[in-house]
């Protein structure tokens, strides 16, 4: 589901046949906003902006320029949940410490953002 935000009254998403569209289908004006929950459950919500594009032959696949943070893992409970584990595991003492430790991965660093991967990612899903 994607909202519009260009429109402040428009709340909902619109009937779209989701078949073969594409991003730039949707988000295709500067500074165009958009909106859309992925994982229904634990609703978690992207804005998405569109700050800029060229025309430019050469690059043919979107590239992220910045971030930060790791993705949360999967099925974490939602931005509520996955702040609270990340409370329990700045507490050793806490009784759900281990749980959470072992259930997160002991390599699990919420602050890691890898700029060449996630564009790995982008290049490897498009291709």
């Amino acid at each position: 589901m994607y909202q519009d935000l260009s429109d402040a009254d428009f709340i909902g998403s619109r009937d779209i046949d989701y078949a073969g569209l594409k991003l730039c289908d949707i988000l295709n004006e500067k500074n165009k906003k958009i909106q859309y929950e992925y994982d229904f459950g634990d609703s978690w919500i992207h804005t998405l902006v569109l700050e800029e594009s060229q025309d430019n032959a050469i690059l043919l696949l979107p590239i992220c320029l910045a971030g930060e943070r790791a993705c949360p893992p999967e099925d974490c409970g939602g931005p509520w949940g996955y702040q609270d584990k990340l409370d329990i595991l700045k507490d050793k003492n806490h009784e759900e410490y281990w749980d959470v430790l072992d259930w997160m991965g002991e390599e699990f660093d919420p602050e890691e953002f890898d700029l060449e991967l996630i564009n790995l990612y982008l290049t490897n899903c498009l291709s």
